[in-house]
């Protein structure tokens, strides 16, 4: 009986929630809400940028910018609660070949602010590639918050 009784007891404590470490998950929670290229060659006037986009505004400023050549936000719901969200952007420059990437990887939350882990992909040389033009970009949906946001970079 003690065995069955330490058994529940186990499972009653492993399996309640622990409110403070699913508040710091909720804010550490990245939505990708699209990793890809722009296939513009660049005429989408787009540079080598990282930016945080906060209001309904801005965002409908940069959708008009990505879908100006094609439209790129028929890939993704681009609709976003600003009033609970906001949405992180990573571009890399335009790039003469394929193989390259970039991807906002992890977010590092500390006391006063949140590193943003953007990673830079790029092929080695062995590597064989198509000879396109593209421009890679990452965009994320993350929840909202008033420390300040710092994106570091890393190449991979």
């Amino acid at each position: 009986m003690k065995i069955i009784f330490s058994i529940l007891c186990g499972l009653l404590l492993t399996s309640c929630p622990n409110k403070n470490m699913n508040d710091n998950q909720e804010t550490k929670e990245i939505v990708h809400l699209f990793e890809g290229n722009l296939l513009g060659a660049g005429e989408e006037g787009l540079k080598k940028e990282n930016f945080i986009i906060s209001s309904e505004k801005e965002w409908k400023e940069f959708l008009n910018k990505i879908n100006r050549i094609n439209k790129v936000s028929s890939k993704f719901e681009p609709s976003v609660n600003f009033s609970t969200d906001m949405v992180l952007i990573a571009i890399e420059e335009v790039k003469t070949t394929g193989g390259f990437g970039i991807k906002v990887a992890e977010l590092e939350e500390e006391k006063e602010k949140i590193n943003v882990i953007v990673e830079r992909i790029g092929p080695k040389p062995t590597d064989m590639v198509i000879m396109v033009i593209t421009q890679p970009i990452n965009i994320v949906k993350i929840k909202k918050t008033n420390k300040e946001i710092i994106f570091v970079e890393k190449s991979k």
